[in-house]
């Protein structure tokens, strides 16, 4: 079996998007539910690897076939369809749909492997590069709300402030607290920087990222679900 580390990424994020999928997270009224039989087998197999917390280590073959099996399952896709309403990583598809691969004995990720697993920001992080004969220094510092606060001890002295913000998140709450609308809370949190004092000569960099996921979500979830005034949403999609 493959001891990379980027497979331990792969491996949780996949087996937390299984048992997401698998139990609804209170999702009802599915067409299909569980093609019963085989699959209540697979989803137990996956959560014992989970609740064991097995889920850092690499596939065994059981584990990987078992969530194959459960990403075709009719109630599975119901499920992720639906993925708004609960919390999800967005590269579980990508990682789902080629499982074969990534759980493969001779397994090395690839660049997109890489970009596309997801590694919480908690704390501050600081990364040195040289570029031209210019040395950077950027600070990565976590989004989530309870990381905020240790934000003022980074902007000493800095030049810019990068502002990521997703468009795939218009239609999704925060894992704070499970119903306040995240580009909501993006858009005031953005304000709240721009219109600090602290920052008043500071130059601001806006990142709109996710675009691909925001062109496939707008097709199924309007945005009048973030914005109500907004009554032209379907002209987006022609």
């Amino acid at each position: 079996m493959c001891n990379l580390s980027w497979t331990v990424g792969v491996a949780t994020g996949g087996s937390w998007a299984i048992c997401s999928a698998a139990s609804g997270s209170g999702i009802t009224n599915l067409d299909g539910g569980f093609n019963r039989g085989f699959n209540l087998k697979d989803a137990q197999v996956v959560y014992a690897t989970v609740h064991a917390q097995r889920d850092s280590e690499p596939f065994s073959e059981e584990l990987s076939l078992a969530m194959q099996r459960l990403w075709k399952d009719t109630g599975v896709q119901q499920c992720y369809m639906r993925s708004n309403e609960y919390q999800i990583d967005d590269s579980a598809k990508y990682f789902l749909n080629d499982l074969p691969r990534l759980s493969a004995s001779d397994y090395l990720p690839t660049e997109q492997d890489v970009l596309r697993t997801r590694v919480k920001t908690t704390g501050i992080t600081e990364v040195l590069f040289e570029l031209k004969g210019l040395m950077f220094r950027v600070v990565d510092v976590g989004g989530q709300r309870s990381e905020r606060k240790k934000w003022i001890h980074c902007f000493d002295n800095v030049n810019a402030i990068i502002f990521i913000s997703s468009l795939s998140e218009y239609d999704q709450t925060l894992r704070e607290d499970n119903y306040t609308n995240r580009m909501h809370e993006s858009l005031k949190l953005f304000d709240s920087i721009c219109n600090s004092p602290w920052f008043a000569d500071i130059h601001f960099i806006l990142f709109l990222n996710k675009t691909d996921l925001f062109a496939e979500k707008i097709k199924r979830s309007p945005l009048t679900v973030c914005f109500p005034e907004y009554k032209d949403w379907d002209e987006l999609i022609c």
